[in-house]
């Protein structure tokens, strides 16, 4: 998380800075619950237009590892390799729990 980026955001203004960030954790959440069932549904046009939008919510706030996460799965979904889906899934709630923790440390 660049906090240097979300603090020029906010204007240092930690209660925004928290709300914000609940957020986007709540927003990268349910986009990733959209991921899972669109990759069961083998949804490709659809992991790949909520990936992308999950993304560059991350990216437009300095959440840079949740939304590199979330760009690698846009880049995946035509390769339909279902380990490495599985696998980055992992990866998008692992910086999604990340985000959850630093949020709570403002």
């Amino acid at each position: 998380m660049d906090l240097e980026e979300l603090r020029s955001l906010t204007m240092n203004d930690r209660r925004l800075m928290k709300e914000i960030l609940r957020a986007l954790i709540e927003d990268a959440s349910l986009h990733a619950g959209v991921l899972e069932a669109a990759a069961r549904e083998r949804d490709g046009a659809r992991s790949a237009k909520v990936a992308r939008a999950a993304w560059r919510a991350c990216a437009n706030i300095g959440a840079t590892a949740a939304a590199d996460s979330f760009r690698e799965i846009e880049r995946h979904v035509g390769r339909r390799d279902s380990p490495a889906g599985d696998r980055l899934l992992a990866t998008v709630r692992a910086e999604i729990e990340r985000l959850r923790v630093e949020a709570g440390g403002l």
